[in-house]
């Protein structure tokens, strides 16, 4: 959706610059001003867009494990098999005897 709206907002833009440029006898400073705003506003646009745009991919990925705040899947899992394991195996009443079942990872 948001490379969609920056395509059609580019488009739109496009559009302005030609009315103004082309089509209206818009001449010197003033074309100068259109065009610098023209510019500046497609920019402003993609690089907003564009920041939430990785800011959401970034926020929105917990299962990335590269950023900080997030709990990715597998280390979780990995992290409750190992502190499970250790309770049953180095704690508990039953620490020294065969528990009554087993598991083949």
């Amino acid at each position: 959706m948001v490379k969609l709206y920056l395509v059609s907002h580019t488009f739109a833009v496009g559009g302005l610059w030609r009315q103004y440029n082309v089509d209206t006898a818009v001449v010197g400073m003033a074309l100068v001003k259109v065009n610098a705003v023209l510019v500046a506003d497609l920019l402003v646009t993609n690089f907003l867009y564009q920041g939430m745009l990785d800011l959401h991919g970034m926020l929105y990925s917990p299962n990335g494990g590269e950023y900080l705040g997030h709990l990715p899947a597998d280390n979780f899992l990995d992290f409750v098999q190992d502190v499970t394991t250790n309770m049953v195996t180095r704690s508990g009443a039953n620490m020294g005897d065969e528990l009554p079942y087993s598991l083949e990872l």
